[in-house]
């Protein structure tokens, strides 16, 4: 965590996200059960409307009254809506900011838990170095559009949802990777280069996915 030192130290309530990963605009849904979990939503929208979501860890052992180990890196998310239902069930929506590291955990302040995180930027890379790599994913991404077209227009309009390949790479990774474990790498991989590959590589295998079809069908 040393490489995070310099960057400005911040407490935020953390949400442990049993399954899935939020990702930088994405919005997700989270259902809250728990009364701890619909306290801090109401402390959040109280305050500054801000919550980190990290994933529980999934090889993570623990005693049966402790809580469980999330990830060391989750997202900074903002509560856009918080709904509470007849039966007293509460969901919010939480739309993803950025990437942090979680430092520690703060003992003791609330009955819902909270962490001392530090922004977590994208290691620093000269255009030249990332024009490979936003171009390669660009190209990818148009070829899977297309080929989707015929057969899945929600697709078509996540893909066509903003021309910025860095926002699309996470949104892709929230949308198109299924493994929890490869989402939660995308996350935690600060080398920006390294995730647009990655990314591209995911969206190549949905348009031959695709393409699978038509190549069938000319073949019969």
């Amino acid at each position: 965590m040393g490489r995070h030192i310099a960057a400005k130290v911040r407490q935020f309530p953390v949400f442990p996200l049993p399954e899935g990963v939020l990702f930088p605009g994405v919005v997700l849904p989270l259902p809250l059960f728990d009364l701890r979990h619909r306290r801090m939503a109401e402390d959040a929208m109280a305050t500054d409307q801000c919550v980190v979501v990290a994933t529980v860890a999934t090889a993570a052992a623990r005693a049966a009254d402790q809580p469980p180990a999330v990830e060391a890196v989750g997202c900074l998310g903002r509560l856009i809506h918080l709904e509470r239902q007849a039966s007293g069930d509460t969901t919010v929506l939480v739309q993803g900011l950025e990437r942090v590291a979680l430092l520690h955990e703060l003992i003791g302040e609330v009955a819902y838990r909270r962490f001392a995180v530090a922004s977590l930027p994208p290691s620093p890379l000269g255009h030249r170095e990332l024009q490979a790599s936003l171009t390669g994913l660009r190209l990818a991404v148009a070829r899977l559009a297309a080929a989707a077209a015929p057969y899945d227009a929600q697709l078509v309009a996540v893909l066509q949802s903003t021309d910025d390949m860095v926002n699309l790479c996470d949104i892709l990774a929230a949308v198109l990777v299924n493994d929890r474990a490869e989402q939660q790498q995308l996350l935690a991989t600060p080398c920006l280069k390294w995730r647009l590959e990655a990314l591209e590589k995911v969206v190549w295998a949905q348009e031959r996915r695709f393409r699978q079809p038509l190549c069938l069908q000319a073949q019969s």
